[in-house]
């Protein structure tokens, strides 16, 4: 198993908020997503868990906070958040106005501040 293979870091990416994942990730499902990052903490407990999320489909604000606390709520210890975009005309198309993208410095910081407490924690840089 990926574990016992000593990797630094736990990732799996949890895509997008929950209501736009079936559109996104049809063949995916969000609480299996959420679940194999706790499921991985109960393995190996000091092994940093990573997740990665895009914006830039039809999330809202409070949806991109819920799915932060999601995460956090299943032990998910790093998030990266990217700009979604399109590989091809048949992916779901780039909504640009994404709240988080119109976000300035301060809310994203206040957004990001329990994620980043986690990297000084765990001693990863």
């Amino acid at each position: 198993n990926v574990i016992n293979a000593g990797p630094h870091v736990m990732n799996h990416n949890i895509e997008t908020v929950r209501r736009v994942f079936k559109k996104v990730r049809p063949k995916g499902n969000y609480d299996l997503s959420l679940n194999f990052l706790s499921d991985s903490k109960k393995i190996k407990p000091d092994l940093p868990t990573k997740s990665g999320m895009m914006v830039g489909l039809g999330e809202t604000k409070d949806e991109v906070i819920e799915t932060m606390k999601d995460l956090r709520d299943h032990q998910c210890d790093l998030l990266t958040i990217g700009q979604y975009l399109r590989p091809s005309k048949k992916h779901h198309p780039i909504i640009t106005d994404s709240p988080f993208n119109r976000l300035d410095t301060t809310h994203r910081k206040n957004l990001t501040d329990h994620f980043l407490k986690n990297i000084k924690e765990l001693d990863i840089l």
